[in-house]
């Protein structure tokens, strides 16, 4: 047979074939169409998170506010040292008191 410089094209479908056959089988899972409220709802761990961190950041700034009037501009100046030791730890307290009572 003389070739014409045209692709073969049962050699290309045999290649096509053999690739197409060499890739690995893929299962696509199915996928519900939209989100159940169930799944979308925060859980217990996630409000008490959530309650915590809240209180942290109101914390530190009620203690840096009680340290600026009380104290004036010093208060102002170094009152975030005390809000910072402060307010993770009652924020770390409620987090630990919400998830125990959680149950």
């Amino acid at each position: 047979m003389v070739s014409d410089g045209a692709p073969n094209q049962e050699n290309d479908d045999t290649e096509e074939r053999e690739r197409r056959d060499a890739r690995p089988k893929i299962r696509a899972k199915s996928i519900a169409p939209h989100a159940q409220a169930d799944d979308m709802a925060i859980s217990k761990d996630g409000q008490n998170a959530l309650l915590a961190a809240t209180v942290v950041v109101v914390m530190f700034l009620g203690i840096w506010a009680y340290c600026t009037i009380h104290y004036g501009f010093l208060g102002f100046c170094l009152g975030w040292i005390p809000a910072a030791v402060l307010a993770p730890l009652i924020g770390g307290a409620i987090f630990l008191i919400g998830s125990a009572t959680a149950v």
